[in-house]
């Protein structure tokens, strides 16, 4: 038995729509890592929270459809609009993580949690 048992059918799930996301552009072998292990994260803390209603998945799939945006706006500001990097991921987190501490109630995406869940982790 793994001690990492988590639900495959969301994680399928969220990886659909992060390919999705994506689009045609191409993604380098260390983003495609760190995009994975966020699912992963995701999904591991959506099942160790119980948050696997309908309006969690769905509220998992626009954090992180909303986070493959940032990245790709990073990926511009960056010189490389058609190729997703590790440097793009970690900008577009940046980014996000500085939206939060300049606006409270600005909604969080790491990894897929309302900033209300992360306030009450503290």
């Amino acid at each position: 038995m793994s001690l990492f048992m988590f639900n495959t059918k969301l994680q399928s799930q969220l990886e659909q729509t992060a390919e999705e996301a994506v689009g045609r552009r191409t993604m380098d072998r260390s983003c495609e890592l760190a995009l994975g292990a966020l699912v992963t994260a995701g999904v591991q803390r959506m099942e160790t929270e119980g948050r696997l209603g309908v309006k969690d998945v769905a509220e998992a799939r626009s954090n992180l459809k909303r986070f493959i945006n940032e990245m790709k706006v990073e990926a511009v500001f960056l010189g490389h609009p058609d190729q997703l990097d590790y440097d793009s991921f970690q900008a577009a987190d940046r980014t996000i993580e500085q939206e939060r501490h300049a606006n409270p109630s600005a909604p969080a995406t790491w990894p897929f949690w309302p900033i209300e869940s992360a306030a009450n982790e503290s």
